[in-house]
C-alpha cells in the first residue's frame, strides 16, 4: 500500500463533515447595519453552507486562496506553483460552473466563465461562505457558489503582510506584498488596498526534472466606499489586476506559452430604507482582457465587456422580494454581443411554528449575436426555487440549475482551436437534504441530474466545444467543529458520484475527499496542523486510462503573536513532500516552505 493510500485510509474514516459557525458583518434581513459587529446566525432558512471567518483564513497559515480551499478538502488543481492558473472542484463541478460572488458581485470572467483564483488576496477577505444551492438574486447556478466578503470595516486602520516562499533549489520563489488602508467616520467607511507578487517556482518533477519557466508577475488595487445615514445607505467598488503567468510545458523560453490576464471591476449600489420597502439599485461592469503569445510571432487577445444594471424591491413585513436586472455582454475581438434580462420574484414567509417557506420563480431572456439580429436566436428560461426548514437543524431543497455558455465556449478563433456559436445552454434539477443543528455534527446529501454539459471534443479535426451527454451527481458530505479555550478543529468529508450516461465516472472528479485541521493556542502562540486527502480521479471519462494517485498533503503554521498588531507564520506545506500529478503531467510542487510577517495598527 502507498503511503497517500495508508494515510487517507487512517485519515478519512476519523472525518466528520467541517462547516464553520455562521458569521456575518451585516445582518442578512437588514433590519441594522454593523460596522465589525459579528451577528450570529442559529437557523437562517438562506444559509446552510460551509463559512470561513478571518480568524480560521489567519490561523491557517494559507499562502492563497487556492491553498486555503485544498485545506479545507477541496479539489484545487493547477498548472504550477504559487500564481499559476488553478481549477477549483467543489463536489465535482468546476471551471464555469463554480460562480464566485466578491461583495455582492460576481466576478467570474465574462469570457471563460471562470475564476481566477489569484485574483484576491487572503489578507483582504473578511470571510468565505460556500453554498450548495442559489444565493439571494443568483440565476445561473450549477453546483456550488462561492461568495467572498471582503474587509470593509473593523477596529484596524491599517494591515500589511509580507509573505516570502520558498520552494526546493531556490531560498524565494515567491515574493508577495500585499496592504490595505482603511478610515472610519460615525458613518462611512473608506478603504484602498493592493496587492503584489512574484513567482518562479521552478520546483523538480518526480523525475528529477525542473520544472523551468514557471512564472507568474501580479500586481493589483482595489478601493470602497460606504456611507451610511438614516435614509439609506451608498457604496462604490474598484478593482483592477493584472497577473501574467507562464506555465509548464509551453515553450523553450519566456516569449512562448505566456499569458496575460487584465482585469478590471467597478461598482455601484444605493439603498434606501423605507418603513414598507426598501429600494436597492446599482450598477456592475466587469471587463476582462486575456492575452496569450501561443510563439513569438503568434500573439492571441480577447476582450470581453460585461455591463449590468439593476433594481431590487424588498417589501417589508412581507416576505416579498423583487428583482430586475438588464445585463450585456459584448466583444469586439470575438464579433459577438448578448443581451440579457432578468427577473425573480421571492417569497418567505413561516407557515407553521415548525416550518418555514422559502421559494423564487426566476425569469432569464437572452440572445447570443455575431454580426446580425434574429428573433430566432431569442430563448429564455424558468427557474423555480423551494426550500422548506424545520426544527432541530433540518432543511430541504429543489431547484432548477443553469448555466449559459461562455463567449470563448461560442465564440473563440485564438489558439487551441475555435468556438461554436450553436452551444445550447446547460441545464439540470437539484435536490438538497441537510441537518445543521449543532457544530458537532452536520450532515448534507445532495442529488443532480444535468444535461447538456459542454466539453471541448475533437470535432473535424479541430479542438470544438460540444453539448455531449449528460450527468447525474450524488454528494454526501459530513462536517464536525468544536472550538475550546487551547484547542480547536474542524473537519469534513465528501463523497462524489459523478456519473455520465455510460455509467462511467467523469474524469478528474475525486470519489472521495477530506480534510481535518486542529488549532492549538497558549498565550501568543497559534499552532495549526491541516491535512486533506484526494482519493481516486479516473484521467479519462472512459475511465480505461487509469487513475491518479491519491495523494495526502499534511501543511504544519506556527504563529507567533509578538504584539496586538504584529504576528509571525512559519509555514510547511506538503510536509511529506508528496509528488503526484494534477492531471496530465502537471505535477504539483513538493514541500515548500512560507513565512509570513502581519503587521496591524
Amino acid at each position: 500500500m502507498k503511503a497517500p493510500d495508508f494515510l487517507g485510509a487512517l485519515f478519512v474514516p476519523g472525518l466528520l463533515f467541517c462547516s464553520n459557525a455562521i458569521f456575518c458583518q451585516e445582518t442578512e434581513k437588514h433590519d441594522s447595519v454593523n460596522l465589525g459587529k459579528i451577528v450570529t446566525y442559529i437557523d437562517s432558512p438562506l444559509t446552510t453552507g460551509e463559512f470561513y471567518d478571518n480568524s480560521v483564513i489567519e490561523k491557517s497559515g494559507s499562502t492563497n486562496l487556492s491553498d486555503f480551499l485544498t485545506s479545507q478538502g477541496h479539489t484545487v488543481m493547477n498548472t504550477g506553483g504559487t500564481g499559476s492558473m488553478s481549477n477549483v472542484s467543489i463536489k465535482g463541478y468546476a471551471g464555469f460552473c463554480i460562480k464566485v460572488y466578491i461583495d455582492g458581485v460576481l466576478a467570474n470572467n465574462p469570457a471563460t466563465g471562470e475564476f481566477d483564483w489569484n485574483q484576491i488576496s487572503l489578507d483582504s477577505i473578511s470571510s468565505i461562505e460556500i453554498q450548495d444551492f442559489p444565493v439571494e438574486n443568483q440565476m445561473q447556478f450549477a453546483g456550488s457558489v462561492v461568495k467572498i466578503t471582503t474587509k470593509r470595516f473593523g477596529v484596524s486602520k491599517f494591515t500589511s503582510t509580507s509573505q516570502v516562499t520558498s520552494y526546493e533549489g531556490s531560498p524565494a520563489d515567491t515574493l508577495q506584498q500585499s496592504a490595505d488602508f482603511r478610515i472610519f467616520t460615525k458613518n462611512a467607511a473608506f478603504k484602498i488596498g493592493g496587492d503584489a507578487r512574484i513567482a518562479a517556482n521552478e520546483y523538480l518533477t518526480p523525475k528529477n526534472k525542473v520544472n523551468l519557466y514557471n512564472d507568474s508577475k501580479l500586481a493589483q488595487i482595489d478601493a470602497s466606499w460606504n456611507l451610511y445615514t438614516k435614509n439609506g445607505s451608498l457604496s462604490a467598488t474598484g478593482f483592477f489586476g493584472t497577473n501574467k503567468i507562464k506555465a509548464q510545458n509551453t515553450g523553450k523560453s519566456y516569449d512562448q506559452g505566456v499569458e496575460n490576464d487584465i482585469n478590471a471591476r467597478f461598482t455601484f449600489k444605493h439603498i434606501i430604507w423605507g418603513k414598507k420597502i426598501w429600494h436597492t439599485y446599482g450598477s456592475n461592469y466587469n471587463l476582462t482582457d486575456v492575452e496569450y503569445d501561443e510563439s513569438v510571432l503568434v500573439h492571441n487577445s480577447t476582450v470581453v465587456n460585461n455591463l449590468e444594471g439593476y433594481y431590487y424591491l424588498d417589501f417589508k413585513n412581507t416576505g416579498i422580494s423583487l428583482y430586475n436586472m438588464f445585463s450585456a455582454e459584448w466583444s469586439k475581438t470575438m464579433d459577438a454581443f448578448r443581451p440579457q434580462l432578468q427577473i425573480k420574484l421571492a417569497y418567505e414567509k413561516q407557515l407553521f411554528p415548525w416550518m418555514i417557506f422559502y421559494g423564487s420563480l426566476g425569469f432569464d431572456m437572452w440572445t447570443n449575436l455575431q454580426n446580425s439580429w434574429s428573433w430566432s436566436n431569442v430563448d429564455f428560461e424558468l427557474l423555480p426555487f423551494v426550500r422548506f426548514v424545520f426544527p432541530h437543524g433540518f432543511s430541504a431543497a429543489a431547484f432548477r440549475e443553469f448555466v449559459l455558455p461562455t463567449f470563448n465556449q461560442l465564440y473563440w478563433n485564438g489558439a487551441g482551436g475555435a468556438g461554436n456559436p450553436d452551444l445550447e445552454n446547460e441545464y439540470g434539477w437539484s435536490g438538497l437534504v441537510s441537518w445543521k443543528k449543532w457544530p458537532v455534527i452536520q450532515l448534507t446529501f445532495q442529488t443532480s441530474w444535468y444535461g447538456n454539459k459542454i466539453r471541448w471534443t475533437s470535432i473535424n479535426n479541430t479542438l470544438m466545444p460540444d453539448n455531449t451527454e449528460s450527468a447525474w451527481y450524488f454528494a454526501a458530505t459530513a462536517a464536525s467543529e468544536k472550538s475550546w479555550k487551547y484547542f480547536d478543529y474542524s473537519a469534513r468529508i465528501n463523497f462524489t458520484r459523478a456519473m455520465l450516461e455510460d455509467g462511467n465516472q467523469i474524469m478528474w472528479v475525486p470519489f472521495l475527499t477530506g480534510a481535518l485541521n486542529l488549532g492549538f493556542h497558549y498565550k501568543k502562540l497559534d499552532f495549526n496542523v491541516s491535512g486533506s486527502y484526494t482519493g481516486k480521479r479516473y484521467q479519462q471519462n472512459d475511465n480505461s486510462a487509469g487513475c491518479y494517485d491519491r495523494y495526502f498533503l499534511l501543511d504544519l503554521a506556527q504563529t507567533i503573536n509578538i504584539s496586538k498588531n504584529l504576528n509571525i507564520t512559519v509555514k510547511v506545506s506538503n510536509l511529506l513532500d508528496d509528488r503526484y500529478q494534477y492531471h496530465d503531467g502537471f505535477y504539483a510542487p513538493g514541500r515548500s516552505y512560507s513565512v509570513f510577517l502581519r503587521l496591524k495598527s
